[in-house]
C-alpha cells in the first residue's frame, strides 16, 4: 500500500501512479488527494492515529488480485535505446 500522510503534496503524482498500478492508496483526507484519486483511495484524518491504523488494517486484510505489470523492463529498455540511437543519428546530421 502507498501511504500519503501529507498536508500538501502538489498534484499527488505518486498517488495517481500507485492507483494506476492497482496499489492500495491510503491518503490523508485533503481536498487535493480526494480530487486526484477519489474513490480509489481510503482516506484518514491526519490528526487521528486510530483512523490511520484502521486504514492500514483494512489494506492488509483486503482480498484483491495482485496488480499486473503491463510491460517488461526489457521492452522499456529497448525503447529507450532506440530513442537514444535515433537522437544520436539526428545529432550527427546537424
Amino acid at each position: 500500500a502507498l501511504i500519503a500522510p501529507a498536508f500538501d503534496d502538489g498534484v499527488g503524482l505518486c498517488l495517481m501512479e500507485a492507483a494506476a498500478l492497482g496499489t492500495p492508496v491510503i491518503a490523508a483526507d485533503t481536498p487535493i488527494f480526494r480530487e486526484v484519486v477519489g474513490e480509489t483511495a481510503v482516506f484518514f484524518d491526519l490528526f487521528d492515529s486510530d483512523a490511520l491504523a484502521e486504514c492500514l488494517h483494512r489494506a492488509i486484510v483486503a482480498e484483491r488480485p495482485a496488480p499486473r505489470v503491463s510491460r517488461a523492463w526489457s521492452a522499456a529498455a529497448a525503447d529507450l535505446f532506440a530513442i537514444a540511437a535515433n537522437f544520436g543519428k539526428r545529432s550527427r546530421g546537424l
